[in-house]
């Protein structure tokens, strides 16, 4: 729909294909990324004078495509301690399992994506990762509140932007997800409904 982001998406993709396996050439990409979005957030607190906690969200479009791939994401969230990196996968299928990979690091906050495609593996995860969330994508909230009781036991808030409680950017510039903080501090499971509603 965007061809520039996506163009955009397609360049960041294919220069960490071109790594091959190699965890340390990927982790460099990355850690420019890193870098660059220090120095983005340090100018932003200097122009406002405000002071801004550190949260970077690891793939607004895309996913882990290999187990190398999260490993260099690994190095480089634990390398940044000051930042808290939060993410939804759906790589934690039998294929591509990242979860064992990303789980128990301090300053990330994981989450699982799931749906009608991958809930059967989404028990067996959230039984042996005590630090990993749902996330739950349904039609409804009913249909989500209903899938979360299943696999975990009790229900789960809605997430409020999804809601449509909370913009997605507020009148400060503030992101919908930074003005919650409950995916970005991996405080609880969530809900997110297709329809709304």
């Amino acid at each position: 729909m965007y061809k520039g982001a996506g163009a955009l998406v397609r360049r960041n993709y294919d220069a960490l294909k071109s790594c091959g396996d190699d965890v340390s050439a990927m982790a460099g990409l990355l850690d420019d990324l890193i870098v660059e979005y220090i120095k983005e957030h340090r100018k932003v607190e200097t122009r406002t004078g405000k002071s801004f906690a550190p949260v970077f969200r690891i793939h607004w479009d895309g996913d882990f495509y290999s187990i190398p791939y999260a490993e260099a994401w690994a190095q480089v969230i634990r390398a940044n301690p000051e930042i808290q990196f939060w993410v939804y996968t759906r790589s934690f299928i039998p294929d591509c399992n990242v979860i064992p990979t990303l789980s128990g690091i301090e300053n990330l906050a994981l989450y699982i994506s799931v749906d009608e495609f991958n809930e059967k593996y989404a028990e067996a995860i959230l039984s042996s990762y005590i630090d990993v969330r749902p996330a739950i994508l349904t039609k409804t909230y009913a249909e989500g509140q209903e899938k979360v009781q299943q696999l975990i036991g009790r229900k789960a808030p809605k997430c409020p932007e999804n809601a449509k409680k909370v913009p997605l950017v507020n009148d400060k510039g503030e992101g919908a997800c930074v003005t919650c903080g409950l995916c970005v501090y991996n405080r609880g499971p969530v809900l997110f409904a297709t329809s709304k509603k």
